[in-house]
């Protein structure tokens, strides 16, 4: 319970623009459920802190975070929360570098996660909301995207999208 409580306080305290606040909490998170057997409560809290640090500029705090709590929810079958976290890793930008060899269209890892979260449907609004950044920030991935990619509209995205290999399909 210590551990699920000092989680949510943590979001508090990001949420509030304490972020000295909020590493405290989830640090004391991460420690109160270390050694537990709840396989499921571990990895929420390493996605939310994962999620925290990322967006404070620790990415690889974050990625090393994000990764246990991917493998976590795979192995838990929790697919939406591994989903969310593969999405996470792939904004930080360092999930790519382990997949050097993978092929992503010429396209940044922000790009291409903006990019397939937009050829999913998802609406520049959906997407900053996602992935906890602006719509202008949206609008600019997108548009490097397309350049990149030879396009001009949503409609050519998913088409050409699916010419690039997914690693995590």
């Amino acid at each position: 319970m210590m551990a699920r409580l000092a989680r949510a306080r943590g979001h508090l305290e990001a949420v509030a623009g304490r972020p000295d606040a909020a590493d405290e909490a989830f640090t004391h998170s991460l420690q109160a459920i270390d050694g537990l057997h709840l396989p499921f409560e571990q990895a929420r809290i390493e996605l939310a802190t994962g999620r925290f640090l990322r967006r404070t500029g620790q990415r690889r705090r974050a990625a090393d975070l994000l990764a246990a709590a991917e493998r976590r929810f795979r192995t838990l079958g929790a697919q939406p929360y591994a989903d969310r976290c593969a999405t996470e890793l792939a904004a930080s930008g360092l999930a790519a570098a382990l997949r050097v060899r993978h092929d992503r269209g010429g396209l940044t890892a922000q790009e291409l996660v903006v990019a397939r979260l937009a050829g999913r449907g998802l609406s520049n609004r959906e997407i900053a909301a996602q992935l906890v950044v602006s719509i202008k920030t949206v609008e600019y991935h997108l548009n490097n995207a397309f350049g990149r990619l030879g396009i001009t509209s949503r409609r050519q995205l998913a088409a050409r999208l699916a010419e690039i290999p997914d690693p995590d399909a």
